[in-house]
């Protein structure tokens, strides 16, 4: 219990004194001492003993801390008295403020009076509004993530690769480049549009129809493309890569229709040329760039294939007793030539022979000549060599 004693004290405009009792109050380093008395600061007592009226509330406060007053207190009311010992910040509606401390983030407060006591520590208490669209630029990366998560940011990533039209209320506000965007949670209306920038595949497979004669038939076909100008391919096209789908879908079918199937498999190349003539004007109004068009795939009903290789087997086939009727003119030929150079020339004549008998004799082990016209043969062909 703190000491306490009584004393007379004499009060203005009075003249007779006053019997009251005092107390003795310890107040530590670091902590401030107030007595309120009907609502109002009475005595303010800083570190170290003091004496102080037994009468009223005594409340004792540490230094840097936010200010909580007693609720019979105002704290706005008395800010004539208490001001001094005060770091005070005022927010209106639609305001928040950061609280730092020596540098490093301690609190978030909202609209209303707030208040700290002072002390050695380095207080910051920074204002922003939120009626604005985007962040100051002293909110570092750190700070932003702390009013995201709170709700008080919203948070808009471009990944790379990719561009984004951000609107406001409706209406075109900036184009985006890779990267994070913080803009205040507030009633303003924002949206974000992203298109990949990239080079892309379209594929259309399984497109059925029918060429000029009539064979019914499936195509794949696939484009390279890429988005050039955002603000068109987004702005000005509720899909864009539908529509180039359909853009290409219209011309495959449109050129198909007009060949025959022969003319179709063997102008595959030329057939893809016109389709990207055809359709680039088309991609250019889109805000998209045709790379390239190709036909991947021409597929054939089951009976048509069967007929398609049974012609190509005939062909295959004649051009092969082509060939074999080429070689045997050819072979003929050369025999009828070899046959008139032996007829003048007997020393040719020998040497074939002598060019049949080597191949004979080599497929066998022993010759035995027994007699006859063929052993005569030998024998003369033998003894003259």
């Amino acid at each position: 219990m703190l000491p306490s004693v009584l004393v007379d004290i004499y009060e203005p405009g009075l003249s007779q004194k006053k019997n009251v009792m005092l107390r003795l109050v310890n107040t530590p380093k670091g902590v401030i001492s107030i007595l309120f008395r009907n609502g109002r600061p009475n005595q303010i007592l800083t570190e170290g003993e003091n004496w102080s009226l037994k009468s009223g509330s005594l409340y004792q406060y540490q230094l840097g801390a936010k200010v909580s007053l007693p609720t019979t207190v105002s704290l706005r009311a008395n800010l004539d008295v208490l001001g001094q010992y005060l770091e005070v910040i005022d927010l209106k509606q639609s305001e928040i403020a950061i609280v730092l401390r020596n540098g490093v983030f301690e609190d978030l407060l909202v609209a209303g009076l707030h208040a700290y006591w002072k002390s050695e520590d380095t207080l910051e208490l920074k204002a922003y509004n939120t009626q604005a669209l985007e962040l100051a630029a002293d909110i570092d990366a750190s700070l932003r993530a702390i009013l995201s998560a709170r709700g008080f940011v919203r948070v808009f990533k471009v990944d790379q690769g990719e561009k984004a039209l951000l609107l406001k209320d409706a209406k075109l506000f900036k184009v985006l480049e890779p990267g994070e965007y913080f803009y205040w949670n507030n009633q303003i209306s924002l949206k974000l549009l992203k298109a990949n920038m990239q080079k892309r595949s379209l594929e259309l497979n399984g497109q059925e129809m029918l060429t000029k004669d009539k064979a019914s038939l499936r195509i794949n076909l696939i484009a390279l493309m890429r988005v050039v100008n955002i603000e068109k391919a987004l702005m000005e096209n509720s899909n864009y890569e539908q529509q180039a789908y359909l853009s290409l879908s219209l011309a495959l079918r449109a050129y198909v229709s007009e060949l025959s199937l022969d003319e179709l498999l063997s102008r595959k190349v030329e057939l893809a040329e016109k389709i990207a003539n055809t359709v680039v004007q088309k991609f250019n109004t889109m805000g998209l760039e045709l790379v390239d068009v190709g036909l991947r795939d021409i597929i054939l009903p089951g009976e048509m294939r069967e007929i398609m290789n049974a012609v190509l087997y005939a062909e295959k086939q004649a051009q092969a007793n082509l060939v074999t009727r080429r070689e045997e003119t050819a072979s003929t030929r050369s025999l009828m030539n070899t046959a008139k150079l032996m007829e003048n020339n007997p020393m040719l004549w020998k040497l074939k022979e002598m060019e049949y008998l080597e191949k004979v004799v080599s497929k066998v082990g022993t010759v035995n000549i027994s007699g006859g016209e063929l052993g005569s043969k030998l024998r003369e062909l033998f003894s003259s060599a």
